[in-house]
């Protein structure tokens, strides 16, 4: 049986610590799959405070800054074309070696990565207390599945 909780997750009751565990390791595969999307660009971007690794960064208002400002080169590159009028072949909108898609991608990408952080944690200390909680022959048989998932 499910029932609502206030945080808005799912929880099982009436079913074994190993069944629970199994849900809690589904979770988390979930959410390890959004750390483990790889980056669209090299994540080094170059900012008025100097060069910032968007991939270590965990300060959400540093990111968006950063971010304010690969928008803000990008369409002062369009202006200075169209104000100087310039022909010719017009280079890549490029930043740091990557188009603004790119960016965007990479910077929700780290958002998400630094929002789900948190429930990466949570959901860890609930398996390590499931854990705990397993029986002998609960253990071997998650390891088991464990081996079999390899």
């Amino acid at each position: 049986m499910k029932k609502q909780t206030k945080e808005g997750t799912l929880a099982i009751v009436g079913t074994s610590v190993f069944e629970q565990l199994q849900a809690v390791n589904h979770k988390l595969a979930t959410v390890k799959a959004i750390t483990d999307t790889p980056y669209k660009t090299s994540g080094l971007v170059t900012t008025a405070n100097g060069q910032l690794n968007i991939k270590t960064a965990t300060d959400q208002k540093v990111l968006v800054l950063a971010f304010s400002s690969v928008l803000a080169r990008l369409e002062a590159l369009d202006k200075a074309y169209e104000e100087l009028g310039a022909t010719g072949t017009r280079p890549v909108s490029q930043i740091d070696g990557a188009s603004l898609e790119e960016w965007k991608a990479d910077f929700k990408l780290r958002l998400n990565i630094i929002q789900n952080q948190e429930k990466l944690d949570k959901l860890n200390k609930i398996k390590e207390g499931l854990t705990d909680l397993m029986g002998r022959d609960e253990k071997a048989a998650l390891l088991m599945q464990q081996l079999e998932n390899i």
